[in-house]
């Protein structure tokens, strides 16, 4: 919920680590689906960006989320916070392999906003204290497509329609 406060864009990645090069199109469809109804019930946005589920992809998989309206989005750096690292390790890894148009994967599950106990939070306010320091600027996803091609795409629909709201992903938080 914290994204929502700060930006409206979210991202649609179900909730069970279902293999995904096991997955059928059909079953995929239907864990996007549900995920979107679940985003959109808790933000009233419904999300237009997907990243499969460990950055694993195959052709089912992008042509799937295709299907579903979706625009693929793969991070490429991972902060590795997952396996619980201590802050420096996360500081350390994020810092030194950092170039322009990064899309960090970082988690917080671990913690709330109200009890910081996750590394990755805490490490969060140094990471960014070296990027701002270093010239660098975070922005949203859709940001970064529309900074690099100077075009949004009309699937990206970044003002909601009366139809539906769509929202974005903010990989970094």
């Amino acid at each position: 919920m914290r994204s929502k406060r700060r930006t409206r864009n979210c991202q649609s990645y179900f909730s069970p680590h279902l293999w995904l090069s096991y997955i059928t199109s059909a079953k995929l469809s239907s864990e996007i689906e549900e995920t979107d109804k679940i985003i959109q019930k808790l933000t009233g946005f419904k999300p237009s960006l997907y990243r499969p589920v460990g950055g694993i992809y195959n052709d089912l998989i992008v042509n799937t989320a295709i299907k579903n309206r979706k625009e693929v989005v793969i991070s490429n750096q991972d902060s590795r916070d997952w396996s619980d690292p201590p802050v420096s390790q996360i500081c350390n890894s994020i810092t030194k392999g950092v170039k322009p148009g990064n899309i960090i994967l970082f988690h917080d599950w671990h913690g709330t906003e109200y009890n910081q106990t996750c590394q990755t939070v805490k490490a969060l306010d140094n990471i960014l204290n070296i990027l701002y320091k270093n010239g660098y600027k975070c922005v949203t996803v859709s940001e970064m497509i529309y900074h690099s091609t100077k075009i949004i795409p009309d699937s990206f629909e970044i003002y909601p329609s009366k139809r539906e709201k769509t929202a974005h992903i903010d990989i970094i938080f």
